[in-house]
């Protein structure tokens, strides 16, 4: 009895999670340690000891599995993500392929259209995860008992979820900003190439061949700028999936 008592007091007082630690340390200190001098009586407790120790891993489970859940389900969604991104363009791979060099491409107007709008789905998405991350696992706005079972964590692994997610909280906004920005520059260039369309239906009289001929090479130009732009976006939001998924490994690989 007296080798389990001192074997459970060390436990209680030097495992490193605090979920369920005081429980533990109560009932060796009180239950356990009265039955030291009862000779076998004190075997009787033994059931007790049983279902403490099975009680106090479970609440260490139970704490853990709160904040691995969000941290596991960032992680598939990004894949999903990434995956998805690659098959926006045919000829840019990004999902683990080998990538193609880039060269010059004509595209036409319903498949920039239609970048455009699978562009617009996964940047939104990819902030509708960030934000569902953010909201379970960031200490200034989770609830208590997030808050509790990451400070439950051992030091170690609790300094790694809590550095990580203040990196996908950055990245983020870093996210939020450039793709911001990337979209006003798109709507500049589509009110620059309605200008010359415009342009064009003014001056349909003057020189029709030459004019006509002029303008579709600059509006072809313009399309390709624009499909440049959201091969740059593209580029930009896989550097950050894969940073996010560097934070995410890290902090599953400390666990």
């Amino acid at each position: 009895m007296g080798f389990l008592y001192y074997l459970l007091k060390d436990v209680s007082e030097k495992q490193p999670y605090k979920v369920g630690k005081n429980d533990l340390k109560q009932f060796v200190d009180t239950v356990l340690f009265k039955k030291l001098s009862t000779g076998r009586k004190g075997f009787e407790v033994i059931e007790r000891v049983a279902g403490k120790v099975g009680e106090y891993n479970g609440k260490v489970k139970t704490s853990n599995e709160n904040v691995t859940r969000p941290i596991i389900k960032l992680r598939a969604d990004m894949e999903k993500l990434e995956n998805e991104v690659s098959k926006i363009l045919e000829n840019d791979a990004v999902s683990g392929a080998t990538k193609k060099s880039v060269q010059a491409v004509t595209y036409s107007e319903e498949q920039v259209k239609q970048a455009v709008i699978d562009i617009n789905k996964l940047l939104n998405d990819c902030k509708f995860h960030g934000k569902d991350y953010n909201n379970h696992l960031d200490m200034a706005h989770n609830s208590e008992n997030m808050k509790n079972a990451i400070n439950d964590l051992n030091f170690k692994l609790r300094d790694r979820v809590l550095i990580a997610t203040k990196a996908v909280k950055h990245e983020s906004q870093r996210l939020n900003e450039l793709s911001d920005k990337a979209w006003a520059d798109f709507r500049s260039m589509k009110k620059c190439i309605s200008r010359e369309m415009q342009s064009l239906n003014k001056s349909v009289n003057l020189t029709i061949s030459e004019r006509i001929g002029m303008l579709l090479d600059d509006v072809n130009q313009k399309a390709t700028d624009i499909l440049r732009q959201l091969h740059e976006m593209r580029k930009k939001f896989q550097d950050y999936v894969l940073k996010l998924n560097d934070w995410i490994v890290a902090a599953k690989k400390s666990e």
